[in-house]
């Protein structure tokens, strides 16, 4: 997905919301204010959590906006990412010459913390994914870097957990399936130890050594990130 800020008019601009924190999120939105009124919001875009939302670029006005994420919990309590700008342009556009491979996965832009956070992280990481491959966590396509590597944080309340880790491909079985269970402990006990499991491969794909690692930690409010 190529990484811009300038649209011309009528242009289709997409947004990527991403967080770490789909447990203990109700709803998302993309909220759009124009520049010279931060204050006023212009479009708030319902948005699936890890998913996209679609504006299309005004021909009228100053042509200046900023915008935000901000996800909301059942209790209508929300975080929110800082501002991040977009403007209308006239001229000739482009876009990164290599489309960002997970465009805002890895940084933190939140700038307001409301929704209470309390439970374990789990990480998923694992390297030598052949090419053509995918990988999906946590019920979502995991973005592969060039180097056939993927790593992906959630922050789940406590209690039993099943971590299911798919592998899909050209394969005439359809892929490969992993499945692994983490106990989180309550806020008032200590987290379990680290638990590192290297997941089994199958024959088929032991020639590229592919694996993965499943592991957990105890969390706290200031580990949930948003972007967008």
């Amino acid at each position: 997905m190529p990484i811009r800020r300038a649209y011309a008019a009528g242009e289709t601009v997409s947004f990527l919301a991403t967080t770490n924190y789909t447990a203990f999120i109700n709803r998302a939105e993309i909220r759009i204010y124009r520049a010279e009124d931060p204050t006023d919001c212009i479009a708030a875009l319902p948005v699936g959590l890890t998913g996209v939302a679609d504006w299309t670029m005004p021909s009228g006005g100053s042509g200046e906006y900023t915008y935000t994420l901000r996800v909301y919990d059942d209790a209508d309590r929300f975080d929110e990412t800082i501002p991040l700008s977009l403007v209308r342009s006239d001229g000739e556009l482009f876009a990164h010459e290599i489309d960002a491979i997970a465009p805002g996965m890895a940084e933190d832009r939140t700038a307001f913390r409301n929704i209470p956070l309390h439970g374990g992280a789990v990480t998923v990481h694992g390297k030598n994914v052949p090419a053509g491959y995918g990988i999906t966590v946590f019920d979502e396509p995991i973005p592969v870097d060039h180097d056939g590597a993927f790593v992906v944080q959630r922050i789940l309340p406590p209690g039993d957990h099943v971590v299911d880790i798919a592998v899909n491909g050209p394969m005439k079985a359809g892929g490969l399936y992993f499945s692994r269970d983490v106990n989180i402990r309550p806020a008032s006990g200590s987290m379990l130890p680290w638990r590192k499991r290297r997941l089994a491969s199958s024959p088929a794909m032991s020639a590229s050594r592919m694996f993965a690692t499943v592991s957990s930690t105890r969390s706290t409010r200031r580990d949930g990130s948003l972007s967008t």
